[in-house]
């Protein structure tokens, strides 16, 4: 470990703070530029509050380290590409300076001693550059918590709140995970919980609740948008309008999957198949009937004596101003062409 870790780890080695009395308030996200110095201070009012059991700051290496199981992030789309920013900030200063939160493990069959509840990204960026540039100096600073499942999940919520980098998707997927898991089902218990309005969380949850065929027709299923699945839900509600909007969806998804078999990106990007399902939910125009021409009735001399119009309601008879025939032959005729009336 060099002098810079070294110092900072001896800086940070007092924090290992007692368990207070524990409370779950939630925590609000963390700003931007705090230092890790003046985080771990708050870190200690918190202690000292009783919001926090226990709380200690440290550096690890990233293979210590795990992802919580309802980790709020697809660690599996993380790449160089969507982290570069965090990477070339964490290669600039030679350190990482915001703390991921984790908690302890103990006795971990895999061997693991830490549990990562926010800050996935922050661990792929160290361990990227680890392996991948063999800077071995920088370690993962973490910020370690005893807490329960629901502690972690709002901590985790608190954290990525206010970050740009996560996905509505992401975040709505969690939503509905935690919904039955900690709240049984109730969108208001769990609304106060987090500090959101029942509408706003409702449109999470409709997020998470789109059906596999329309998740699989967009890109990449964290491109999908609280928008767009605001609007598409009340089309999902309806029999027939979810029937067109998976059978269009799954052909956009069997497209997709042909363009990159043929080695190119998406066919249909975001927006696009966001268009193409919203179109295939409304409801199809009825096309107007075509009016049948008019029946045209002549006299023997080929003149007209009558014109008659039938509607889904009414019969049209349409008698030129003048005639040619008389009006008894003309009436005859009408009446051969009435509906029987008793």
């Amino acid at each position: 470990m060099n002098k810079r870790l070294g110092a900072l780890n001896d800086a940070l080695e007092g924090l290992d703070v007692g368990a207070g009395e524990g409370g779950t308030e939630r925590e609000k996200p963390r700003r931007r530029g705090v230092s890790v110095f003046e985080d771990r201070q708050n870190v200690a009012n918190q202690v000292a509050t009783g919001r926090m059991r226990s709380a200690s700051l440290r550096t690890v290496l990233p293979e210590q380290c795990r992802m919580w199981r309802r980790h709020n992030r697809f660690y599996d789309l993380l790449t160089p590409e969507n982290c570069a920013e965090l990477i070339d900030d964490i290669r600039a200063k030679g350190q990482q300076t915001t703390p991921a939160i984790a908690r302890p493990l103990k006795n971990d069959p895999a061997g693991y001693e830490f549990e990562v509840i926010a800050g996935a990204r922050r661990h792929f960026a160290v361990t990227y550059l680890r392996t991948q540039e063999k800077r071995t100096d920088i370690l993962y600073l973490v910020e370690v918590r005893r807490m329960e499942d629901e502690e972690a999940f709002l901590a985790s919520d608190a954290e990525n709140r206010g970050r740009q980098d996560i996905s509505e998707y992401e975040r709505a997927r969690d939503y509905a995970s935690a919904l039955e898991e900690f709240y049984g089902g109730t969108v208001l218990r769990m609304a106060e919980k987090v500090g959101m309005s029942r509408g706003k969380l409702r449109h999470y949850l409709n997020l998470a609740g789109l059906p596999d065929e329309v998740v699989a027709a967009f890109p990449v299923s964290t491109e999908i948008t609280l928008r767009a699945a605001t609007a598409l839900a009340p089309l999902l509600n309806e029999d027939a309008a979810r029937t067109r909007i998976v059978t269009r969806a799954s052909e956009i998804a069997e497209a997709q999957r042909q363009a990159r078999r043929e080695g190119g990106g998406a066919r249909y990007d975001a927006r696009t198949v966001q268009t193409e399902l919203l179109a295939a939910g409304a409801a199809p125009q009825r096309q107007k009937a075509k009016r049948a021409a008019p029946e045209r009735v002549t006299a023997p001399d080929g003149q007209l004596l009558v014109e008659v119009e039938r509607g889904r309601k009414y019969m049209t008879f349409r008698v030129p101003l003048a005639p040619t025939a008389s009006t008894a032959e003309t009436l005859k005729e009408i009446k051969k062409r009435l509906p029987k009336m008793d």
